[in-house]
């Protein structure tokens, strides 16, 4: 069963938490076990270089080819 299928009582159970949230002790507990309920945002790629990477694909490189010869032979 899916996580937003599930029933509101059932996911408190299987989460080991209740409607009121949990208490000051649990959060720590949970803090040193998982650590922080955080994201961890990457560097930013600009559009050149992800523009550049894309012909690193071999099937790139044969599209390419084949545009270049079609555009060179006028067919």
């Amino acid at each position: 069963m899916e996580w937003h299928e599930t029933e509101a009582k059932e996911a408190l159970l299987q989460l080991k938490s209740r409607k009121s949230g949990l208490g000051e002790a649990e959060v720590e507990e949970r803090l040193l076990e998982y650590g922080l309920n955080s994201i961890v945002i990457e560097k930013k790629t600009s559009a050149f270089k992800i523009f550049i990477a894309q012909f690193k694909n071999a099937l790139v490189l044969i599209l390419l080819f084949a545009a270049l010869v079609c555009t060179g032979t006028g067919t």
